[in-house]
């Protein structure tokens, strides 16, 4: 059975894993799982740690995380220093 040869997990779906992407043979799909970790005060260290943390190997994700990297250019562009907690309407972006 091809199931064999991968990792089973909850419920018995088959996973074949490559670091960062799951293929979830069962319903013929790629996950990528990524997880924020919600932060009362947001800095400029926090932005940047957390489009760090997102492991793409392949790129797939880049459309997604260009939105990201602007707004990480425009903290940059207001001057916030590492660890100034942004403003409310930074924070809500």
């Amino acid at each position: 059975m091809f199931c064999q040869d991968f990792k089973e997990v909850e419920h018995g779906h088959c996973v074949a894993k490559v670091p960062g992407i799951e293929w979830r043979t069962d319903e013929d799909k790629l996950v990528i799982q990524y997880a924020v970790q919600p932060s009362a005060n947001i800095t400029k260290r926090t932005v940047l740690h957390t489009n760090a943390s997102v492991f793409d190997p392949l790129g797939w994700l880049s459309p997604l995380m260009l939105r990201n990297k602007c707004f990480f250019q425009s903290l940059w562009i207001k001057s916030y220093d590492w660890d100034e907690i942004l403003t409310k309407e930074d924070q809500e972006q």
